[in-house]
């Protein structure tokens, strides 16, 4: 037996159905109204870089939605230590936003960039170090006019202080043909955060100056003498003084012309940290105590000596003419009988 369906049940049941389609538009239309927000990470080219070095700081900035987001952007501080390298090195772009990184400032931003549904966009800053130790950098959050606030971006790196090197003779001053030690400390500065390895330099004595043929091992790597001059360490591995102690080594230096010398190291380098200073040192070769000379009389003005012997002469005239006169009173005296 066939079904027979009323006219009313007919009629309600559309206005059910078109309830139902109603409320599935406006769903639609507030999804598409509640857009998503963009989402950015940031990247550092390097994990280390030795002070006063570069290296480059990437953003990438996405859309994760359907839809377009216009008026993207945020705006990065960068941690003390950190500045927008000279020349900046700008490279990509961002949905044709404006890109403003002044060298030699400490501030990076993105204005008025549009991005297209699901569109990824990307760019590079190159950054320095100019003070050591570890610089975490955080963005600001990146916006849009649709999505409002999303995500800020965090990315770290170890800014390394190079190593440090000193040198002296001890003793400072010798003889001709004896010996002395030249000292040199090498020290990782309290600043930084790692190791320091790879750590070298070269040292070529002034003529004069000689060292004997050897290879020693020191501080972790190789000392080699090269005779008459040469001196050259690499591959050492030293630990912040923070929380080590500096590198100390000496070798025997020798001289058999005597003279003043004055002996400067080339720069000390590491793997991470880059070149430091140079060291000096002075000697003195010689002799330390030259026997006195004898002692030799003053010189006499011969005037004055001729004064002396008239003066004597007519002292002695005197004299005699005295004692003479004497000598007649008494002989005359005897000649009269008295005595």
């Amino acid at each position: 037996m066939a079904m027979r369906l009323s006219r009313n049940f007919v009629s309600r049941t559309w206005r059910v159905k078109g309830v139902v389609g109603i409320a599935v538009l406006m769903v639609g239309t507030l999804v598409h109204a509640a857009a998503l927000p963009p989402i950015m990470y940031s990247a550092i080219g390097a994990p280390t870089i030795p002070l006063n070095g570069t290296t480059s700081l990437q953003f990438n900035i996405a859309n994760q939605n359907s839809s377009p987001l216009t008026g993207v952007g945020f705006s990065d501080t960068l941690p003390a230590g950190l500045v927008v390298s000279t020349p900046n090195g700008l490279s990509g772009s961002c949905g044709g936003g404006t890109i403003t990184s002044v060298a030699g400032t400490g501030t990076i931003n993105l204005s008025g960039a549009t991005l297209a549904g699901g569109d990824l966009c990307t760019f590079s800053i190159n950054i320095t170090g100019t003070s050591a130790g570890f610089k975490n950098n955080t963005t600001g959050s990146v916006t849009s006019n649709e999505g409002g606030s999303g995500t800020s971006a965090s990315s770290g790196i170890v800014v390394v202080a190079p190593p440090s090197i000193a040198a002296v003779f001890t003793p400072s001053t010798i003889e001709t043909n004896q010996t002395t030690s030249l000292q040199f400390t090498i020290s990782n500065p309290a600043v930084n955060m790692i190791d320091l390895n790879g750590i070298a330099f070269s040292d070529t004595l002034p003529v004069g100056l000689t060292v004997p043929n050897t290879t020693t091992s020191v501080c972790g790597g190789t000392l080699t003498l090269t005779s008459p001059t040469g001196i050259a360490m690499s591959g050492a591995t030293i630990a912040p003084v923070a929380v080590g102690s500096p590198c100390q080594f000496s070798v025997t230096v020798s001289s058999a012309a005597a003279g003043n010398y004055t002996n400067t190291t080339g720069a000390v380098t590491s793997t991470y940290g880059g070149a430091g200073n140079t060291a000096s040192a002075n000697l003195s070769v010689g002799n330390i105590n030259p026997q006195s000379p004898p002692a030799q009389a003053p010189a006499i003005d011969p005037l004055l000596l001729l004064m002396l012997a008239v003066s004597i002469v007519a002292s002695a005239i005197v004299r005699y003419r005295r004692i003479s006169q004497a000598l007649q009173i008494l002989d005359c005296a005897c000649a009269g009988g008295e005595i």
